[in-house]
């Protein structure tokens, strides 16, 4: 009986280091899920980061709207898909792309909320494949048993969408908010999605860095969270608030080197000094009442 109580334990011990290893992956991964009209959570959001990823631009909020669905349909058309509106796994296979170390852009977006949200890696969302998000990947990749190179090609994406249920531990942190913010704004330029929405997009912007908090307009959220109407030295990852003739002022993030990222026809670049000429400068604040840095 002895015996047979230790064999069962090495038995037992064996199984387990092989699901560790990834030997059983979960069975969840054979499908992309369905993203349709309505859709909410890590994989409409995702799903929305590809579409920008592949020019496609929609607001990423988690949640599959009108234009969301819109986008789908034009991706589809124009990739010789039925343009139903609905993501299902041959527009997921032609929306994705391979994402490696060193890329920045909206889809590595998608591969950080995947395994931030979904598998509780402790990557920060910046769309910047850096080596915390290489050691995430890698560490996903051994646990459901795929190649373990830190690349994202067309088997890590569909166990990205596909899987559920389990977590894979923290890596460390490489970015502050404030970096990861930007990084956000800047795979949306030259949208032309927040053309009349400036605080919109800043607050989409922040959102990618876990800070929330919001207001309609720039001018209301110079009310709550105004900190200084200083002009010089305004810290990186600052929201900078200005007066307009409409009356809803306007806003944008102070990248840390005399450069304002914002929103008006499209989201740019221009210099704090040139947007003080334009407009009629109030201050700057946190957005959501939160430093970054």
């Amino acid at each position: 009986m002895r015996k047979m109580t230790k064999r069962l334990t090495a038995l037992a011990a064996a199984a387990f280091m092989l699901f560790a290893a990834g030997a059983f992956p979960a069975a969840a991964a054979a499908d992309y899920p369905v993203i349709k009209s309505g859709s909410k959570g890590a994989d409409a959001l995702a799903t929305q980061h590809l579409l920008n990823y592949r020019g496609y631009p929609v607001l990423e909020d988690g949640i599959a709207g009108s234009k969301t669905v819109s986008a789908i349909k034009a991706f589809q058309s124009a990739n010789g898909l039925t343009p139903d509106g609905i993501a299902g796994k041959k527009t997921f296979e032609a929306l994705i792309g391979t994402a490696k170390s060193g890329d920045k852009n909206s889809a590595v977006f998608a591969v950080q909320h995947l395994l931030r949200v979904k598998f509780g890696a402790s990557v920060t969302e910046n769309g910047t494949f850096d080596a915390a998000t290489v050691s995430a990947v890698k560490a996903f990749q051994t646990f459901t048993g795929l190649k373990s190179d830190g690349i994202v090609g067309a088997a890590t994406w569909q166990y990205l969408f596909g899987c559920s249920g389990f977590t894979i531990g923290s890596v460390v942190k490489t970015a502050t908010k404030a970096d990861t913010a930007i990084a956000k704004a800047k795979t949306l330029l030259g949208s032309t999605a927040y053309n009349g929405y400036c605080q919109r997009f800043v607050r989409i912007s922040y959102e990618a860095a876990g800070i929330t908090g919001y207001a309609s307009t720039a001018i209301e959220a110079w009310k709550q969270w105004g900190v200084s109407a200083s002009a010089t030295n305004v810290p990186k990852g600052a929201t900078v608030y200005f007066e307009t003739s409409s009356g809803n002022g306007h806003a944008g993030i102070y990248m840390g080197d005399g450069n304002v990222i914002h929103a008006v026809q499209t989201v740019r670049i221009e210099t704090l000094s040139a947007l003080r000429a334009k407009y009629r400068y109030l201050g700057w604040g946190w957005q959501g009442g939160v430093n970054p840095n």
